[in-house]
């Protein structure tokens, strides 16, 4: 979803209200009642947006609050944001003091991509200091813009010659007749090189143009873009390189016959100094023996990538402070049930299914605080977390595992040989993420800086 396309659309309210239930009120009163279908009352939408909160915050942290719910009603998404400077009181949780930005999403009820519109909206206000930008003003007016601002991409001035975007620009067009040189079919650029977006309008036409990066996709111009948002897991060029090419499979972005023109360079450095040409056919055959079957049957792209997101971040930053070794098996959970024994009361048990699917953006902590357990976590194709602390047992295939590698690995590859699923395990010795599939193995990430 292009969120610039609705940004002029946000609604902004600066709340008056102190508790949570009047803010809400506030804030659906900016609300047309044509919007909604005849007969339903807004006292009905706050009832469903206090009900949830009460059985799961929906606190992102950072300030943001993100209240939610899928409605009757004519459009398909109302977006309303409320800034409320001294945070507000609910349920007696001090969590709601830090408040300091209310985004409220009303969804129609059947809107199919609802989860992962929360998730692009989640990134864009989780950015290093997104919310300390808008709040930097006290003048309601300038406040309104600067929200504006973080949905709507910057503008860069090609005439100003001395500027590092004119330079990159101009790189990128060297990039381009490299690629048409190599004949490769698509171009990939690594967009967490640059500290800020910039205007690729014009510049790959004739090739497909894919962005990988961390950031939303807002901050990059031009037309026929494709985005993957790939967590990166060193600072090193093109490090976020298998994890793309792997999800971009998946999403039929490209195909194993590709060959991708690959452009980055150090994160951060808004300085691009390495082009890659990758042929996947050679790199990836190994892996893809199969070209129909590149997922597993039922599992969804998008809960794959957002379980390698989650992955990434703990081999990066483990948990409270220490290293984190853990696994994820993602396919048909009734397929995945028989080779399966729970270690420890399911957590997830009871749940309805939208609460607990993958693609919601609150449930990121949750899973990573599960991830401590021993045994594997269960994720159905859809998103919907089955089980965590879950033993894997199957026949002893951990004959097969290259040495050095332990038990975890062993389940993976052996629950990835009986059934058609995912199995990724990060290591917590070196950090390392394995993904597998039907036995075959392939590393997604470095564990070194180049």
């Amino acid at each position: 979803m292009d969120l610039k396309k609705y940004a002029s659309k946000f609604k902004i309210v600066d709340i008056t209200s102190d508790n949570l239930q009047d803010a809400l009120q506030e804030m659906l009163a900016v609300v047309s009642e044509s919007v909604f279908e005849k007969g339903t009352k807004k006292k009905e939408i706050l009832k469903t947006l206090i009900d949830r909160e009460k059985s799961l915050t929906t606190y992102l942290g950072n300030g943001i609050l993100m209240p939610h719910g899928k409605i009757v009603m004519s459009q398909k998404y109302v977006f309303v944001i409320g800034r409320c400077k001294n945070g507000i009181q609910f349920n007696n949780s001090d969590i709601y003091g830090k408040t300091r930005l209310i985004f409220m999403l009303l969804a129609n009820e059947k809107t199919k991509d609802y989860l992962q519109v929360l998730s692009q909206l989640a990134r864009v206000f989780l950015q290093d200091d997104a919310v300390a930008f808008a709040l930097a003003s006290g003048d309601f007016s300038t406040f309104k813009d600067r929200v504006s601002e973080l949905f709507l991409p910057q503008k860069y001035s090609d005439k100003d010659k001395d500027s590092t975007f004119y330079e990159v620009r101009r790189f990128l067009m060297q990039a381009k007749r490299i690629a048409k040189m190599s004949r490769s079919t698509a171009v990939v650029l690594f967009g967490d090189t640059f500290t800020q977006g910039i205007n690729l309008e014009d510049i790959f036409d004739g090739l497909k143009l894919m962005v990988v990066t961390e950031h939303p996709q807002e901050s990059f111009t031009g037309k026929d873009i494709s985005f993957l948002n790939v967590k990166a897991f060193t600072e090193s060029r093109l490090s976020q390189v298998s994890s793309a090419v792997l999800l971009g499979l998946t999403r039929g972005y490209f195909d194993l016959h590709d060959k991708i023109c690959c452009i980055g360079g150090r994160i951060n450095s808004n300085c691009i100094d390495t082009i890659a040409v990758l042929d996947i056919a050679t790199e990836f055959s190994n892996f893809f023996g199969f070209e129909k079957e590149i997922l597993p049957a039922g599992v969804k792209p998008e809960v794959v990538e957002r379980i390698l997101a989650i992955a990434t971040e703990l081999a990066v930053e483990g948990r409270e402070g220490k290293p984190v070794g853990c696994m994820f098996i993602i396919g048909d959970s009734k397929k995945i049930q028989p080779f399966t024994k729970q270690l420890v009361l399911n957590p997830f048990f009871g749940y309805v299914a939208e609460d607990r699917n993958v693609l919601s953006p609150f449930m990121d902590e949750t899973i990573k605080e599960y991830s401590m357990l021993d045994g594997a976590i269960v994720v159905d194709g859809s998103g919907i977390l089955d089980s965590a602390g879950t033993l894997i047992h199957v026949p002893d295939f951990s004959l097969g595992v290259p040495g050095g590698y332990g038990s975890r690995h062993a389940a993976a590859y052996s629950i990835s040989l009986v059934v058609d699923c995912f199995a990724v395990a990060v290591s917590s010795s070196s950090g390392v993420i394995t993904l597998f599939r039907n036995g075959k193995m392939i590393q997604l990430n470095q564990k070194h800086k180049a």
